[in-house]
């Protein structure tokens, strides 16, 4: 697969390697799926990985919680999101919704 813009995520597996663009996650365990995130909207997206399109947009994940700088999915079911305000949250994902599981608050003391 061609990229189109700045590599994100590599991960290498036998016989082939998958790559994402910058602002990318791929979503264990079957690698299909991303999450991107670094929109204008600070929406979160959830796609296919073959076809580039996203199945989910999520405008209401950062809500007067600033920007979307990183993300990691550590399962299917759990993404983890980092903003500019110094919040950390832990989403679930199930049936295209994402249900906020834990915020953690950064401080600047």
């Amino acid at each position: 697969k061609e990229l189109k813009g700045p590599v994100g995520q590599i991960l290498q597996f036998e016989k082939m390697v998958q790559a994402v663009e910058q602002n990318k996650v791929l979503v264990p365990p079957t690698w299909s799926r991303y999450v991107a995130w670094g929109f204008a909207d600070h929406s979160l997206r959830i796609g296919s990985y073959d076809s580039d399109k996203a199945a989910m947009v999520c405008e209401e994940v950062m809500q007067g919680s600033g920007e979307v700088v990183a993300c990691v999915c550590p399962s299917s079911k759990v993404i983890v999101t980092a903003g500019t305000s110094s919040v950390v949250t832990m989403w679930e994902y199930t049936h295209k919704q994402l249900v906020v599981l834990q915020c953690l608050y950064g401080h600047n003391d």
